[in-house]
């Protein structure tokens, strides 16, 4: 049954037989992610139930499963992690789902940006090395 369905937030169509909440780490409802931020997409299937497969495909970054399928929970929810590589802009999500019969499609755009500060260093061949810092002395240390 539909009765407790998910009211996920839907930027493109409001009567859409699926809604999408793209969360931050924290739980928060954004609308964009970075690398080092990911996306958890959570997508709800109007009039579901537990076990209806979510067939889902991204414009840019990588949707988790890898095989972009997901089934829903009791609720009528899948879940899905959004993650981003090198592009940066916007992106859309469309999925899919099948509900009595019926294929039923609806699309989510977000923004992937910019992901801020790195920590690291850049080595002789000039690569970034991420998450390390490296010291040279020009004098012995002692302590």
């Amino acid at each position: 049954g539909g009765d407790a369905f998910y009211q996920g937030n839907n930027n493109n169509n409001n009567n859409s037989p699926l809604t999408f909440a793209l969360l931050d780490p924290q739980g928060n409802s954004t609308n964009s992610v970075t690398a080092s931020a990911p996306g958890t997409l959570r997508i709800g299937v109007r009039n579901g139930g537990a076990n209806l497969l979510v067939s889902a495909d991204t414009s840019i970054g990588t949707l988790l499963p890898a095989t972009g399928t997901a089934l829903t929970d009791n609720s009528g929810v899948a879940t899905f992690q959004l993650q981003v590589g090198e592009e940066k802009g916007g992106g859309r999500v469309t999925a899919t789902a099948t509900v009595n019969d019926e294929t039923v499609t609806g699309t989510f755009n977000f923004q992937v940006g910019e992901s801020g500060l790195r920590l690291g260093y850049f080595d002789e061949d000039g690569s970034f090395i991420e998450n390390a810092i490296f010291i040279e002395p020009n004098a012995t240390l002692s302590a």
